[in-house]
Order: C-alpha cells, then sequence, then structure tokens
C-alpha cells in the first residue's frame, strides 16, 4: 500500500505555509492526449491491483474514510482508485483547499464545478425525487454550479436562518432545551441517566429544525424518534451501496424509512414553505425541495458533532469542570474553543469539485522546492476537511483534541478550519448550526456532568457524515446529585468525583 500511495501521489508533495498554489488549463495537442492514454494504458499493471485493494478496504472496513490518515503527512493530493479510467483525489492540505475553494465559479474561466456527479447530488438527488415524485436536476438546487441560482436559494437561507433572525431560532432553541432536560429528568435514577450519544444528539438536531423549518411544537422529546432514526437510515444506507451491496433486510429497512419521511413531510404543514410563499424567483417545486433538503441536511451533520463534543468531554472532566465554572460567570469563551475544537476534528461532511477541463497544478514554495501535478477533464476532488485540520503545520499536535491550545494563526482565518466549507457555497445555515451547538452543549453541562462509556480512542467513520465507530454511551450525572455528595461526605467521606468512579 505505501507504494500505491507513494506512486498515485507524485512521491512526497511539500507545501509550506506560505506557498503559492497556482491552477491553469492545460491545453493539450492531440498528441499529447495520445500519449496520456498511453501512459495510462501503461500503467493499468498496477491501478488494476490497487484498485482491487480500494475496494476491498473500503468493503471491509465500511468507511468511505477508510485508509486516509495513511495520506499524512507527506502526502497532500492523492489519487484514489475505483476504476482503471476514473480519477478521484483527496486533498489534505489547507493551501491546495483555500485555492479550490476560491477559483470555484461558473463562467467559462472557471476550472472547477459541481456537477450531478459528485457525491451530495448522487446522496440526495434520488430521495428527494422519490419525496416529490418528480425529476430534480442538480441545477434545480443549492449545490448547483450556476451562480445565480445557487445566489437565489442561498439568499432565501440567509433571510430565514442568518444572523438578522437568529434571536427568533434561539428562543425555539431553548424551546427545545427545555423538552430535553425534562426528558432527561423523567430518565433518571438515583440522579443518573444513561442515554446513546447518537440517540440523544439526533433527536435534539430533529426537534430543532421541526421547530424552525415546520412549526412544529412536540409535547414530548422524543415524539421525533421515528422520523430522527428514518431519516438516519435513508442517509446513511444511501452511501452504503458505495461500499457494498444492501442485504434484504437493510433494503427493506430503508424502503420503510422513506416511506415514513415521505408520510411525515405530506402531513405537516410548514412554516418555512409559508414564509417564502411569496417569493418569485423560486418555482414552487423548488421551494419544496429546498425545504427538504435543509430538513435533511440539517439533522445529521449538527448532532454528528454534537456527539463527538459530548464524547471528548466525558472523556475530560477537569475541563468540564472549568467550563460550568466560566459558564456560571457568564461567561463562554473555553465553550466557544471546545466548540470550535470538535468542529476543526470533526468536520461533518467532505466537499467535493470537478474539474471542468484539463488543468495544471503547481505548488511554488518559498525554498524552490516547486513540484506540479496535472488532472485530466472529470477528474474530481475530494476536500476532506478532517485531514487537512490535521495536517496542518499552523498548530502543535494538530490530530489531539486541545481546545486551550495556543494557535499561531488563527483557526478561523486558516484554511486549516474548514467544517462549513468556503467560497460559493460555505454552508448557508452555519449561525443556527452554531447557536444549536453552543446552546446544548450550555444547558446539559449546567445541569449534568458528562462521563464517556468510552475513554479510550475511537475511530471515526464516514458515511452521509462522518461519525464515530460505535454508539457511544453516555452517563449523565444530575450537578444537584453532586452537590448532595459533596455535602453528605464531609470532611471524612469520598469527594464526588471519587465516589462516582468507584460505582
Amino acid at each position: 500500500m505505501a507504494f500505491f500511495n507513494y506512486f498515485y501521489s507524485c512521491g512526497k508533495q511539500p507545501v509550506e505555509p506560505h506557498a503559492k498554489v497556482e491552477f491553469q488549463e492545460l491545453r493539450q495537442s492531440r498528441c499529447s492526449k495520445v500519449t496520456g492514454w498511453l501512459k495510462t494504458i501503461a500503467q493499468l499493471p498496477i491501478t488494476i491491483p490497487h484498485m482491487i485493494y480500494t475496494i476491498c478496504m473500503l468493503r471491509r472496513e465500511q468507511d468511505l474514510q477508510a485508509g486516509d490518515k495513511s495520506l499524512l503527512p507527506n502526502r497532500v493530493i492523492h489519487r484514489v482508485v475505483l476504476s482503471p479510467f476514473r480519477s478521484n483525489y483527496l486533498v489534505t492540505s489547507d493551501r491546495i483547499a483555500s485555492r479550490v475553494l476560491s477559483n470555484y465559479r461558473s463562467d467559462q474561466e472557471g476550472l472547477f464545478t459541481i456537477t450531478k456527479k459528485s457525491s451530495i447530488s448522487q446522496l440526495l438527488l434520488p430521495i428527494i425525487n422519490y419525496l416529490t415524485n418528480k425529476r430534480f436536476k442538480v441545477d434545480d438546487f443549492l449545490f448547483t454550479s450556476d451562480g445565480a441560482v445557487a445566489q437565489q436559494h442561498r439568499a432565501i437561507i440567509h433571510d430565514y436562518l442568518g444572523p438578522k433572525r437568529l434571536d427568533q431560532r434561539r428562543v425555539q432553541i431553548e424551546m427545545t432545551n427545555r423538552k430535553m432536560l425534562s426528558y432527561l429528568l423523567r430518565r433518571e435514577t438515583n440522579g443518573e441517566v444513561i442515554v446513546t450519544a447518537k440517540d440523544l444528539c439526533g433527536l435534539y438536531s430533529t426537534s430543532v429544525i421541526s421547530s424552525i423549518l415546520i412549526g412544529n411544537k412536540i409535547e414530548n422529546f422524543d415524539d421525533n424518534a421515528k422520523i430522527t432514526n428514518a431519516i438516519r437510515t435513508v442517509l446513511n444506507y444511501r452511501v452504503i451501496p458505495f461500499l457494498r451491496k444492501l442485504s434484504e433486510q437493510e433494503q427493506k429497512s430503508f424502503t420503510s424509512s422513506l416511506n415514513i419521511i415521505c408520510a411525515f413531510f405530506k402531513t405537516v404543514k410548514s412554516e418555512f414553505l409559508g414564509h417564502i410563499a411569496e417569493n418569485k424567483e423560486l418555482d414552487p417545486l423548488q421551494k419544496y425541495g429546498l425545504y427538504i433538503l435543509l430538513y435533511l441536511a440539517g439533522v445529521e451533520t449538527t448532532s454528528s458533532v454534537l456527539e463527538y463534543a459530548l464524547w471528548q468531554l466525558g472523556r475530560h472532566p477537569d475541563l468540564q469542570n472549568e467550563l460550568v465554572k466560566e459558564l456560571g460567570l457568564g461567561k463562554s469563551d473555553l465553550l466557544d474553543r471546545v466548540i470550535s475544537e470538535s468542529l476543526r476534528l470533526h468536520a461533518p461532511v467532505r466537499i467535493g469539485r470537478e474539474f471542468r477541463a484539463d488543468t495544471k497544478m503547481t505548488v511554488r514554495n518559498k525554498e524552490g522546492r516547486n513540484w506540479s501535478y496535472t488532472f485530466n477533464k472529470g477528474d474530481e476532488l475530494t476536500i476532506v476537511p478532517t485531514l487537512i485540520a490535521q495536517n496542518t503545520e499552523s498548530l502543535e499536535n494538530p490530530d489531539q483534541f486541545n481546545p486551550k491550545r495556543k494557535v499561531r494563526v488563527s483557526s478561523f482565518r486558516s484554511f486549516s478550519w474548514l467544517p462549513f466549507g468556503s467560497g460559493a457555497h460555505r454552508c448557508p445555515g452555519q449561525w443556527l448550526a452554531l447557536a444549536e451547538i453552543k446552546s446544548m452543549l450550555t444547558q446539559l453541562l449546567m445541569h449534568y456532568e458528562v462521563v464517556s462509556s468510552s475513554r479510550s480512542e475511537v475511530r471515526q467513520r464516514q458515511l452521509f457524515t462522518l461519525g464515530l465507530d460505535r454508539g457511544i454511551e453516555l452517563n449523565l450525572i444530575n450537578r444537584r446529585t453532586i452537590s448532595s455528595e459533596g455535602e453528605g461526605a464531609g470532611g471524612g467521606g469520598q469527594k464526588p468525583q471519587a465516589a462516582r468512579m468507584a460505582r
């Protein structure tokens, strides 16, 4: 495998923090193109074994990110071979990613685009077509390469979910917080409750997005459990066929979940659709498709980050104590750092681009160690924010979770921090996502101490979103119970933390 990585990654690829990255359309003669095809054919004895190895590894691991970390630290452009004549390249350099995303545009000079072959289109379009019983095209949606159409969608989302309406959204988020705390209180036994992080965070995200897009005022926090599980099943089962064939039982579960989602959207009345009813730029079908897209995408992405953050907090009790003290004083600097660090190391999605023309990339380092790479028209680039975050030179020990780290370069200005993407397709719901994550963590930490069932490292697994390989159980201990333990222990008894560890 090391040989394959080296062979397909052009050997070592140094990219200094201030390197200049240039992309230029490569106009090749017919002779050059024929030479390129002959080279491709000559490489088949190496390409085919690599392809077989890659496919077997993906199927064994059931993870789109399987083997990605082997690319670090010297290789920043790596060819993933899934077909002898189809190239998909992973990008793990912040400098190259910044150039790709800033270069994106849809005019004749643009080198990159998003097409129906991109992963998000392949995953979401069939689902939306099924739910609406229509045939949507890529250019009908937010991930279109048409800048004007994309801007129309973004303007609607920005108006409804952007900073101007954030105070209104916070009120709806607080309602979900109260229902969550009531739900946990009902499940307590002796001041403790055990929950699965994935289920808790999924219910929370679904409740928030339902409140905002539908106006769904549920009585109980777990009333949305059915639609939450259906969305998770559908999105992840849409990815699995890229890795292996669905079993008969999985196919039945997939179809059943699709029908649950379809029935859900048909029976609820959307406040979002009412809000944009007067919009003349999108037709009714585009509006309905946008509504479904926001709902589906808004559930799994945010819950994925919350799950990771709670797992990390459960492994760091001292950090929790500092957070509680700071939050009690009305401050949130440390919590902001925890959220930023969680997003840096656990960005939920990847970012895909496709080359519209034969292109040559040149990296010019200050010390003169220049190198270049050639991409063919139709080749795909996949930017992996989580791997970029672990391959940056702007941070010390970038692969470790450390919210207190001293950042030499602001992570918010560096492309080593890409959880919401960048450029024309930067996530328009980022303000809502950040408000949701911050509010949930604040309320949970102020009322409960979080203890993770797994203190050791857990492997990240990429399906529709980046998740944790196995379900993480959280032991939530009511802080009122902790206070009473401390008072009861007195001078000679066990300290609350020691007593909990003893249990």
